[in-house]
């Protein structure tokens, strides 16, 4: 905060000191020596001119190099803060922010899984060898996979679809409660930066009266509770004022960490603390709050974990091949013949898995049944709390638009107006101090209330457009 004033004071003090040491000596000495500038140019070229540049260039060159080092700090002081407007706060921190960032990850990962859908499971390979025909060592080798009944894969898929479509709710629920942060502390900054203006001007107008009391305290026309009531007056608003940086500075902090921001992050110049709604008030509104379509989203998440339990109580299949010798002498057509391990005797085989003990299956039918009439029921109930809460906060919106308005056409011209008389009349000996320092009260509590008011407004707006997911 103090680096802009430490460069104007300190590059101030050098140039005055370059210019009264340097600058008007020679203006001085051009003017008075005109006459004689001929004579001193010809007699004296050499010891006045270096390598052809003049005496005077020389002495400018550590003004020029000042200047030039002055340009560069304000350069880099201008480089290590970020200022933004509030579209641009928002659309950096939901690119940085480490939230928003794990929950896109988190849809990447749901939509990875989705290739699982369709697993047939591990295929079955086996070998025998041995004595398992007769007394030569036969071989045989099979291969058997099996797989569950088709509507498990179709189930699984449509399930895999709706968990991103969950995913997807969560990243906007994370995305919709940073916007709201972010809003909360931009708006709350500008509040501290506007009492903090609020509380300079108190400042200066408790320090006119101690400067005043001091004065007629001198001139023996005050008293020294005059004085001293302005003194505890000006290290009030002092200490409330070092308050008040130390919060402006807490906020700018928050905002740097929500946006996740490698250098701190400042208020656009030009910021209209007031806050515009661009929403209707109408209650509808609310269907497109996220944190609503991820309970509505749910049910549909419930209802596919069922039609998947259904499914897979259904039959499992297998299929398999085999393929062996049997070596020895066989009979066939009334005749001996002779096979041996070069000859291969293959068929298939196919099973059929059926739950004859159905009820674990069905338990647990019937218990993801009831998990989707509970998410039915909450996201009935969330809906319910969620348009009272937007009506609730409607309200405050109307009451503080109305108040906001109220001080705008009225109170802050009085304020200004008492403010101004109380002045006016302390400085001409119309008012006691007493007198003044309750006008200044009363002029100073309308535009202190007229910030609260208006930081409130801004909030229930605020609060309007994260119920409303916008």
């Amino acid at each position: 905060v103090q680096r802009p004033l430490a460069t104007v004071v300190i590059g101030g003090m050098l140039t005055a000191s370059i210019l009264t040491l340097i600058i008007i000596p020679i203006l001085y000495n051009i003017v008075e020596a005109r006459a004689e500038r001929k004579k001193l140019i010809k007699g004296q070229s050499e010891n006045f001119n270096l390598g052809g540049t003049s005496f005077a260039t020389l002495l400018l060159i550590p003004l020029i190099g000042a200047f030039t080092l002055f340009g560069q700090t304000a350069q880099a002081q201008t480089n290590d803060i970020k200022q933004l407007t509030l579209d641009e706060a928002i659309s950096y921190g939901l690119s940085n922010n480490g939230n928003v960032k794990a929950a896109q990850t988190e849809v990447e990962r749901l939509q990875t899984l989705k290739g699982t859908s369709f697993d047939l499971g591990k295929t079955d390979v086996g070998v025998q060898y041995g004595r398992y025909n007769s007394f030569e060592n036969d071989f045989a080798f099979s291969v058997d996979q099996k797989f569950q009944f088709p509507t498990v894969y179709s189930s699984k898929n449509e399930l895999a679809k709706a968990n991103i479509k969950a995913g997807e709710f969560e990243k906007a629920i994370t995305e919709n409660e940073l916007i709201k942060e972010i809003k909360l502390t931009w708006y709350q900054l500008a509040y501290l930066i506007d009492r903090n203006k609020l509380l300079l001007y108190q400042d200066s107008m408790y320090v006119k009266f101690l400067r005043a009391t001091e004065l007629r305290y001198q001139t023996e026309a005050g008293t020294l509770l005059e004085k001293v009531t302005a003194e505890s007056k000006v290290t009030a608003i002092k200490a409330v004022i070092v308050q008040n940086e130390a919060n402006v500075k807490s906020y700018k902090k928050r905002l740097q960490t929500l946006l996740n921001s490698p250098v701190p992050v400042h208020i656009m110049k030009g910021f209209k603390p007031k806050k515009e709604l661009k929403l209707t008030l109408d209650t509808a509104i609310v269907s497109s709050n996220p944190s609503l379509g991820y309970l509505t989203n749910l049910i549909m998440v419930r209802e596919k974990e069922q039609s998947l339990q259904s499914a897979q109580f259904l039959p499992d299949f297998s299929i398999g091949y085999f393929n062996q010798s049997l070596i020895g002498n066989y009979t066939i057509n009334g005749r001996d013949q002779f096979f041996g391990g070069s000859q291969r005797f293959t068929g298939v085989q196919a099973t059929i898995s059926i739950p004859i003990w159905a009820k674990p299956d069905l338990t647990r039918i019937k218990a993801a049944k009831l998990n989707q009439q509970k998410a039915e029921i909450e996201a009935d109930y969330y809906q319910t709390v969620l348009l009272g809460e937007y009506e609730r906060v409607v309200q405050d919106y109307l009451k503080y638009k109305y108040t906001l308005e109220a001080y705008e056409t009225n109170a802050l011209p009085q304020a200004e107006l008492i403010l101004s008389n109380a002045t006016k009349s302390f400085e001409g000996g119309a008012i006691d101090y007493v007198e003044y320092i309750q006008g200044l009260n009363n002029g100073l509590e309308i535009k202190s209330s007229y910030l609260n008011i208006l930081n409130q407004y801004n909030q229930s707006i605020i609060a309007l457009e994260y119920l409303a997911g916008k």
